[in-house]
């Protein structure tokens, strides 16, 4: 039947020859005194699917408190930016369609939300409560926060139909007329041209969006 979910092991905390499963006490030394920022951004998003009651409610709980540990915003930005560069070096998007991976796209809007959570007491794990804590930490505007909030959220249901129309990229003229039809109805727009043009100005306004507010962020630390 295919995969549900495909777990990347090159993700593990000791690198492609470490075990892939790890004790509760390692794990908790690990995020505590090793783990990079990615790593706490990855667990705003962390959520406990079985076990025993008792085990999930310390995964959680310990979850929180690692979220809420202090940390200096010019610390984090820089962080960020970092990740950004790395992201955009090692992998482009392949293709206008492609939603998720890119300047502007799912995955920036999502770093930006998960650094929110991170600079800020918010616990959740959904972008746009995150996106809204950007807001209460003074990296992002009001409008900004909007604008990101709608474009993911555009972004998600195309990302949704992709998936099922193409195991891969998807690309409008491999699935017909009535997928590109599927495509146009989830950009909200009347024909595939007004969504293509729509979805690049989307990711450059996007994008510029999250390049000011990290700039700003970043210049404000330092004064």
């Amino acid at each position: 039947q295919g995969r549900l979910y495909e777990a990347d092991m090159r993700l593990r905390p000791s690198g492609n020859q470490g075990p892939v499963a790890t004790s509760w006490a390692s794990f908790m030394d690990y995020q505590q005194n090793e783990a990079w920022l990615w790593e706490h951004l990855a667990l705003v998003r962390a959520a406990c699917v079985a076990g025993p009651a008792d085990l999930m409610a310390d995964i959680q709980a310990f979850r929180e408190t690692v979220l809420a540990r202090p940390r200096a915003i010019g610390s984090v930005v820089e962080d960020l930016n970092d990740m950004r560069v790395r992201i955009a070096t090692s992998r482009g998007p392949a293709g206008l369609w492609d939603v998720k991976t890119g300047p502007g796209r799912m995955q920036d809007i999502e770093l930006l939300s998960q650094t929110g959570a991170v600079l800020s007491e918010y616990t959740g794990s959904d972008v746009a409560g995150g996106l809204a804590a950007c807001v209460a930490c003074g990296i992002l505007s009001d409008a900004e926060a909007q604008l990101l909030c709608d474009t993911h959220a555009m972004l998600w249901r195309i990302q949704m139909v992709a998936r099922l129309l193409s195991t891969g990229p998807v690309q409008p003229g491999d699935v017909g007329s009535g997928g590109q039809a599927v495509l146009v109805r989830a950009s909200g727009q009347a024909d595939i041209e007004q969504a293509e043009t729509c979805l690049a100005d989307t990711y450059r306004a996007a994008s510029a969006a999250i390049d000011a507010a990290l700039e700003r962020a970043g210049k404000e630390s330092t004064t």
